[in-house]
């Protein structure tokens, strides 16, 4: 059975990703796919998890969404429940009395200046700030 083109898409985008981080990781121990129990008793995989910094960790989801596909009515649904699922993984660090420094990783801005604004708002509101690797990488290399 063949996998379907959206996981594989997304896979192929956390690939590159994790290479890129592991290439240009300037501080503190990068780490991909840590498994972490969570506040509610169930298990967790941090997509990327930067460590050995003191008393602080920072931890990054990778999400190769494709912002112009996505419904208007289903942005904020959409981005809610990707700040949410990297809000699991902070109670735990909080409560151990870690700072948790966080964010979303695309792999780019939308087309459109309003629904990147949105984006940014909206994501920022709830902590977790939207990232553009394609920005990220223009910016290191």
């Amino acid at each position: 059975m063949t996998e379907p083109k959206q996981l594989a898409r997304g896979k192929q985008f956390q690939k590159e990703v994790y290479e890129d981080f592991a290439q240009n990781n300037k501080g503190g121990k990068f780490l991909s796919e840590q498994y972490r129990d969570l506040v509610n008793g169930k298990k967790g995989r941090m997509d990327i998890l930067i460590s050995d910094m003191d008393d602080m960790v920072a931890i990054y989801e990778i999400k190769a969404t494709n912002w112009d596909k996505i419904k208007p009515t289903n942005i904020k649904k959409n981005a809610w429940s990707h700040q949410r699922q990297l809000h699991k993984y902070v109670e735990t660090y909080v409560e151990e009395g870690m700072d948790v420094c966080v964010g979303i990783i695309y792999p780019e801005p939308p087309l459109s200046d309003e629904l990147r604004e949105l984006l940014e708002e909206y994501l920022t509101e709830y902590g977790a700030p939207p990232y553009w690797f394609s920005e990220i990488q223009s910016a290191t290399h």
